[in-house]
């Protein structure tokens, strides 16, 4: 019998999250729908195990649905919203819904400026390899895995929590992970990051008696944050209790002695690379310390431990090219990102830049300008706007590239449509990494010039 009295629709269905929790109440014997803007990996999926998706926003897709669940970003006049709010059907936050998921279960709930996808899907992994059988709901496409879901019946889930419209707040967490904080989605919080750091204490504070808080050491306002009584803080990082030591590069990856409670406990070897998922992986284990797994056991999993995909993917090498995807939308993670592929020595660094989000690119702007200085040459894209985001005056890709190469005195090339990467296969030369970063449909043509590179130098990938 339906929990929801009938049929579950989903606006927006193709969004990572919204897939994920649309196919695991599908997989719970629920009765699912869901639409999309445009077709994707994750809209044909969900076709595949059964589930009707329509392509298109109409009245009539959500027609008979006991619940419309929708998420931030699609506007209260979306016409399925409207027409389920006059026939008094119940509408739901994606954030609700997955609430109701988790209850019953102990929850691992992990957010943060950056981060939180490897964290949380790493965390998965560790569970899931102790033998805990976790249900995980992450914010990336994870190979063996439905997606952004691991569809787990143990005890334990894991979720990531979206800090951006304060989703994070609805969850009931006994380990609370938190991996950094910067000023980031102030449109949803009045201009004001006083009210994100508000938002993210009552996240650390609503952890039971007997739970967890993980938090970095190296972040000064997580380590401000109070943490209730009877709540232990666990903080990882440098001069912490879950520290790295002999961080070592090996390659596209790396290695480094892990630290806890003062001693060493093994050599950690990953196939992450950069100080940014040091830290993530030391996040991981810390969470995983709080649910009681072993660290020891915990460095034996981690060789084979493979990330979410757009998080540093290898699209393409051959022919002396590389092709690298990545999800980079802040300034402080497109710079990690440009500082990491440094180390992997490319003779010519290229950033392709989607900027993601005007109302972001309007707030940090000047951060977006000096983010790209690592890079060799930058070629800037439109501007990202999701579905139901509007465009703002003075606020462009042309814009970004300009101050880029008055600031930088780097090559910057402003490209216009996102289309046009592919076009660029034949300025590559050997020696060459080229970095698409963005949330949008950059990394479609991202795949698109791997192939074109690949087609045009004929080597083998």
């Amino acid at each position: 019998m339906s929990r929801y009295g009938g049929r579950v629709h989903f606006v927006g269905v193709g969004g990572v999250m919204m897939a994920a929790l649309a196919h695991y109440l599908q997989l719970e014997g629920e009765a699912v729908s869901g639409s999309d803007i445009r077709a994707s990996v994750r809209t044909r999926r969900l076709r595949r195990a059964g589930i009707a998706v329509a392509i298109g926003h109409r009245a009539a897709n959500q027609a008979g649905a006991a619940v419309v669940v929708y998420n931030t970003d699609v506007p209260a006049d979306n016409p399925e919203l409207a027409a389920a709010r006059e026939r008094g059907a119940r509408l739901a936050h994606r954030a609700e819904i997955m609430a109701e998921v988790l209850a019953g279960r102990r929850l691992v709930a992990v957010t943060g400026t950056h981060g939180k996808t490897t964290t949380t899907t790493l965390i998965g992994y560790l569970l899931e390899q102790s033998g805990l059988d976790p249900l995980v709901f992450a914010g990336g496409e994870v190979d063996g895995w439905l997606g952004g879901l691991r569809p787990g019946r143990g005890e334990w889930a894991v979720v990531e929590g979206d800090e951006s419209d304060r989703s994070m707040l609805r969850l009931s967490p006994e380990v609370a992970v938190v991996t950094n904080l910067e000023p980031e989605h102030l449109e949803h919080y009045g201009g004001d990051f006083s009210q994100v750091r508000s938002a993210v204490q009552q996240f650390v504070a609503s952890v039971p008696e007997g739970g967890a808080a993980v938090l970095c050491a190296e972040d000064p306002l997580l380590q401000a944050l109070a943490v209730p009584a009877g709540v232990h803080r666990l903080t990882y990082g440098q001069g912490a209790e879950m520290a790295a030591l002999d961080v070592e590069a090996t390659g596209r990856g790396q290695a480094f002695d892990l630290v806890w409670g003062g001693l060493v406990q093994g050599r950690v070897v990953s196939s992450l690379s950069g100080r940014h998922n040091v830290l993530n992986t030391l996040a991981a284990m810390a969470a995983g310390v709080a649910v009681g797994l072993e660290p020891v056991r915990m460095i034996r999993a981690m060789p084979d431990f493979h990330n979410a995909h757009r998080r540093l993917e290898v699209l393409y090498q051959g022919g002396g090219v590389r092709v690298v995807d990545d999800y980079a939308v802040h300034p402080t993670e497109i710079r990690m990102v440009l500082e990491t592929l440094l180390s992997w020595q490319p003779k010519r660094l290229i950033a392709a830049l989607q900027p993601h989000r005007h109302a972001r690119v309007k707030h940090l702007f000047a951060d977006f300008v000096a983010s790209v200085a690592p890079a060799d040459e930058v070629w800037v894209f439109d501007i990202y706007g999701p579905a139901g985001t509007q465009a703002l005056p003075d606020v462009s890709g042309q814009a970004l590239a300009k101050a880029m190469e008055a600031q930088n005195r780097q090559a910057v090339s402003y490209l216009g449509p996102s289309a046009r990467l592919a076009k660029m296969a034949s300025s590559l030369r050997p020696g060459d990494l080229v970095v698409a970063l963005g949330a949008g449909d950059i990394t479609r043509y991202a795949h698109q010039l791997a192939r074109t590179v690949a087609a045009e130098t004929g080597a083998v990938n």
